[in-house]
């Protein structure tokens, strides 16, 4: 989910930034799930005002590949109860102490970029390649593309 927030755009904002945030959440990243909630919900702010401009403050996301100049979706990814949960959520995060609120940087983005393509090479290394013809495939994509 992280590494797909560079395409925001190409898939809905708030979506994005909500499962990003969830999947911070089920690792124990506390303080990142908190600044990509709590952006979750200023574009649900945005989405139901029907106003980009309450989008202004960038700061969390400055140095980083996401971008910032993408549509507004046209509706809200989470029902009003489900939003209202995760604003409880963010309100009882910013009360803990160990929850920073540090920025997300690009040299942490490159970071989990790069253990995610190692566990994907590691998986597909490790398949059973008698299932899954993996090796065929790549002669394809390698003939296809003069690789």
């Amino acid at each position: 989910a992280l590494s797909l927030l560079r395409f925001i755009g190409d898939i809905p904002a708030d979506k994005m930034f909500f499962l990003a945030g969830n999947m911070c959440k089920e690792i124990d990243w506390m303080d990142k799930a908190f600044i990509l909630h709590n952006r979750y919900i200023d574009l649900s702010d945005a989405i139901a005002e029907e106003d980009m401009g309450l989008l202004v403050d960038n700061s969390d996301f400055a140095n980083t590949d996401i971008p910032y100049d993408h549509p507004l979706p046209k509706w809200n990814y989470l029902s009003d109860d489900a939003q209202e949960e995760v604003r409880e959520w963010i309100l009882g995060s910013a009360m803990q102490m160990d929850v920073t609120q540090e920025p997300i940087s690009m040299e942490w983005l490159r970071e989990i970029r790069s253990e995610v393509s190692q566990q994907l090479g590691h998986i597909i290394r490790r398949y059973d390649r008698g299932a899954l013809q993996i090796d065929e495939h790549l002669v394809q994509v390698r003939q296809l593309y003069n690789i």
